[in-house]
């Protein structure tokens, strides 16, 4: 995905629950509170704050962020190379090109509220 990676659960490596990494995904709100946030949910596993959830729970939880992405013109771009084919045939003056029209807009505002959200349930987790 964009905001997540398929083998990594918010942190936890999914096959392998012991490994943990502290890394920022590929399109973020913001670097440093992404990475901080991270660095809390990490920490919250580490003292059993918060229990590492079961494999497949992981799995699914990871799948329901993916589909979420791919609901967002511009997060899908970056994982579905046909639709970024498609989005790249689009004339110069396309209206996704003029960041004052109201859909491109909405557009950002669709990726934005996606990107605040999940910090925002990382944050409320750790």
């Amino acid at each position: 995905g964009s905001t997540s990676y398929s083998d990594v659960y918010r942190g936890v490596l999914i096959d392998n629950p012991n490994m943990m990494y502290i890394t920022e995904t590929y399109d973020s709100a913001s670097t440093f509170l992404d990475l901080d946030v991270n660095a809390n949910l990490v920490l919250a596993y580490l003292t059993g704050k918060v229990a590492i959830p079961k494999e497949k729970d992981m799995i699914k939880e990871n799948q329901k962020q993916l589909e979420a992405e791919m609901q967002v013109p511009w997060l899908r771009t970056s994982m579905d190379g046909a639709y970024k084919e498609e989005a790249g045939e689009l004339p110069e003056n396309h209206w996704s090109e003029n960041a004052s029209d109201e859909r491109a807009v909405e557009m950002n505002r669709m990726a934005t509220s996606l990107l605040v959200r999940k910090l925002a349930r990382d944050m409320q987790d750790a």
